[in-house]
């Protein structure tokens, strides 16, 4: 909490944490990447990206919900009633952080599937991470549990994907 409190918001910190409650960008990502690696031209490699992505969107939301349900941590508003967040903090228990589960799992996958462009994918999922902190509605340690989360899940996702002969982007 300690952390949190000591925080001090500026206007790019604001603009990271607005950008990513209001908005996910990942469908665009995803969907310039399958025009940048020619993927419309083969409509089964496209669908095989999109199914992949959507695989692991499914299996990363059950898994930050299982930890979210299990660990059942408060959030920093409802730790300390006195702290205000930059916006209303969401409804659910704040450990693992989703936006950071959800973010690395894309990363991990899409760096898989978009080979060339895997700094920029985890660089987007530090980002999104690391706004939850910057608009209070999470400790550092739920953006820590969500990014490790995340990659695993990615991972095993990536790991099902080869088994299956889902084709990567050449």
């Amino acid at each position: 909490m300690a952390q949190v409190k000591a925080f001090k918001r500026d206007d790019n910190s604001r603009y990271r944490s607005l950008r990513w409650e209001y908005s996910w960008p990942w469908g665009d990502v995803m969907d310039h990447k399958v025009l940048e690696y020619g993927m419309t031209a083969s409509p089964l490699q496209a669908a095989h990206a999109y199914a992949v992505v959507s695989v692991s969107d499914y299996d990363n939301q059950v898994a930050h919900w299982d930890g979210k349900y299990t660990y059942f941590r408060a959030r920093p508003d409802q730790y300390d009633p006195a702290y205000q967040p930059l916006f209303p903090t969401p409804p659910s228990p704040s450990y693992p952080a989703g936006h950071g589960t959800m973010a690395f799992t894309r990363a991990t996958v899409m760096s898989y599937l978009f080979p060339y462009d895997r700094d920029y994918f985890f660089a987007l999922a530090k980002e999104a991470n690391d706004s939850r902190f910057e608009g209070g509605v999470h400790y550092r340690s739920d953006n820590e549990a969500g990014e490790i989360l995340g990659r695993k899940v990615g991972e095993e996702v990536v790991a099902w994907a080869r088994r299956r002969n889902t084709p990567a982007a050449n």
